[in-house]
């Protein structure tokens, strides 16, 4: 039960930053002076929105660099978002009103795009491998803490040294 709370709130944490993220870069940074009149996205646009598309993947990625499934799905995410972002926006200017709608419709096709192909996805390979991630995580807590083993008494014989340290300095 555990693995699946950890893995679902991972995976629904990702989808609010993407939401989050990607609603500030296109509804707060697009250039549209510049859409309005070359009719294509600036460069810069398009280089914002993979931009927050990385930002926002990357916390993830490296968090679940070891674990092939998960980062491979990951990565792949971002990579068709960025992609699927950049064939939907880069399209001649549709006027203020039109735009307003393209963008919204925009948006709302890129999460449907997360949500549909790898939102279950990435949770289902989460959940592969959670159980042993609870696993590592509990026996690290009982191994850290129970001074019957090697790791904690090095780990209170470092802090005492540093507590020591500190006391001395205090002195002085």
């Amino acid at each position: 039960m555990a693995a699946i709370r950890f893995a679902h709130a991972q995976v629904v944490d990702l989808r609010q930053e993407l939401k989050s993220n990607l609603g500030r870069v296109l509804w707060g940074d697009i250039n549209r002076t510049w859409w309005s009149i070359m009719n294509h996205m600036d460069v810069d646009d398009i280089s914002k929105i993979n931009s927050v598309i990385d930002e926002t993947f990357e916390t993830a990625i490296v968090r679940w660099r070891n674990v092939e499934s998960v980062r491979s799905l990951l990565e792949r995410a971002c990579e068709i978002l960025k992609e699927a972002a950049w064939v939907s926006l880069n399209v001649p200017w549709y006027g203020q009103e039109g735009a307003d709608a393209h963008i919204h419709a925009v948006f709302e096709n890129l999460m449907d795009v997360f949500d549909g192909k790898y939102f279950c996805k990435i949770r289902k390979a989460m959940l592969d491998i959670s159980p042993n991630v609870l696993k590592i995580q509990r026996a690290w807590r009982r191994v850290s803490t129970d001074p019957a083993h090697l790791a904690c008494r090095r780990r209170l014989l470092r802090e005492f040294d540093a507590f020591a340290m500190d006391l001395e300095n205090m002195k002085v």
